[in-house]
């Protein structure tokens, strides 16, 4: 037999050849994953980069209207006009407060169905 010719070394060779095959095949996985991973997080950041600009630009567009309609009524009814353009907001601003305010206090204890379920002992397994 010749020093360049590899010996086999029969069944535990090859479960340790597949063995490492596997390991092989996983760290690349895990290496393709991480690098996903990391572009979805560039993708993520990069839509609420353009989402929070969408809002600033909404939230001017609303405060132009805003302006507008408050130049308009000053012109209309004076002072009166003035007030109405800033209670109208306030106003619907309370009414959203107050309804998270309500959503908070009935709402549901954070994971309470899983507390419950532990308590029940459904996530244990059976013996």
């Amino acid at each position: 037999m010749n020093d360049q010719e590899v010996q086999t070394g029969g069944w535990v060779d090859s479960f340790r050849r597949i063995g490492e095959s596997s390991l092989s095949l996983l760290r690349v996985r895990l290496e393709v994953l991480a690098v996903e991973l990391q572009e979805e997080k560039l993708r993520l950041l990069d839509m609420v980069v353009w989402m929070c600009v969408a809002i600033i630009l909404g939230v001017a567009g609303v405060l132009a209207t805003m302006a507008v309609v408050a130049f308009w009524l000053w012109n209309l009814i004076g002072y009166g006009g003035l007030v109405l353009v800033a209670v109208i907001p306030l106003a619907a601003t309370a009414a959203v407060f107050l309804r998270v305010r309500h959503d908070i206090r009935s709402g549901p204890t954070p994971f309470e169905a899983t507390f419950g379920a532990f308590k029940n002992g459904k996530c244990l397994p059976k013996r």
